[in-house]
């Protein structure tokens, strides 16, 4: 008989090598490389990441007060914020030491009315699509005013996720960081990279903003791993499938069957990888032999960009869902 327990996949996370590549985003850049660990961490735990990464990053990028407060539990190092939930939000963040990203002029109105405004550090960004806490460019004059009379320092940032206007949208910030250096804002840094534009080599600003690439990819180990069990070897007769409505398997073909599906966070795989023939909600079909009790589905050596292009979806999907699942196995 085997415990029910042993037949679920094993998902893990290696801090050593979330440590080695952030280390080596710094050295790709040469700037400062901000952890984000937004979303409880990409699904591992904000906690564990900070742990792994707490004396090695040199900051961290929280998306609000509830998760700058579970920071402020494991490190003290620089902390930034991605949305502005308004004037008690920012002041909640003032108080955990953190940098308040300003999207609402009210939170501004309340941060520049403060006595010790001059010794406030916060971030505007660029709005460059509609998903991001941030400000149009029409809108920086005024608040570039009402930062310069108060005396606060600021970090300009944006977020470039578009290849195809990736050019234009630099020069955009560049005029963004200029409508505010004009009016007289003590501008101490910009960022305005995260993990796919700063693998690409352009210019880096101040800082750089990680978070899926932590986990691997772009030539880096991946920090996941899976082990899943093999419950079946099978070799086709001529009529076996490997998935519903999938082609024959050609006679004499050797395929393991093991316990790991999309339902534990695996992705869907549609396009050929590795040794993958299908994934299914609990099962995924494994071309070859194996003498052992259990199959790497994922391991250091495996590049996550590539499986996300197998999959056909974004790496940080694949990430999340591996993260939930991390999340329950050890919450079991």
């Amino acid at each position: 008989m085997y415990p029910f327990f042993h037949s679920l996949p094993e998902i893990s996370l290696d801090d050593a090598i979330l440590r080695e590549n952030l280390q080596a985003w710094k050295t790709r850049t040469r700037v400062h490389v901000r952890a984000v660990v937004k979303a409880n961490g990409y699904g591992f735990g904000l906690a564990r990441i900070a742990r792994a990464l707490d004396g090695a990053a040199d900051g961290f990028v929280v998306s609000d007060a509830s998760g700058l407060q579970r920071l402020r539990a494991i490190s003290h190092a620089p902390a930034a914020t991605l949305l502005d939930l308004g004037p008690e939000h920012a002041v909640r963040v003032i108080t955990l030491g953190g940098i308040p990203n300003i999207v609402h002029r009210e939170s501004l109105a309340v941060l520049a009315a403060r006595a010790d405004a001059s010794s406030l550090i916060v971030r505007v960004g660029l709005r460059l699509a509609a998903g991001w806490s941030a400000i149009d460019i029409a809108d920086a004059p005024a608040y570039a005013t009402v930062l310069a009379k108060a005396g606060m320092r600021v970090e300009l940032w944006t977020h470039l996720t578009n290849a195809t206007t990736d050019r234009a949208d630099r020069e955009r910030f560049g005029r963004f960081v200029a409508i505010f250096r004009e009016r007289g804002v003590d501008v101490i840094g910009e960022d305005f990279e995260s993990t796919a534009p700063a693998a690409s080599g352009h210019a880096h600003g101040t800082a750089v903003r990680i978070g899926v690439g932590l986990f691997g990819g772009d030539g880096l180990a991946c920090a996941i791993g899976v082990k899943a069990r093999i419950i079946d070897r099978l070799r086709s007769d001529g009529t076996l499938r490997a998935s519903y409505g999938a082609a024959v398997l050609p006679e004499g073909t050797d395929v393991l069957v093991v316990r790991c599906g999309y339902s534990d966070g695996f992705p869907r795989v549609t396009r050929p990888y590795r040794r993958v023939l299908s994934v299914g909600m609990q099962n995924t079909v494994i071309r070859g032999t194996d003498d052992g009790a259990s199959f790497a589905l994922l391991r250091a050596d495996d590049d996550l960009d590539a499986l996300a292009l197998a999959a056909g979806i974004l790496p940080h999907q694949i990430v999340t869902g591996l993260g939930l699942a991390f999340q329950r196995q050890t919450a079991d």
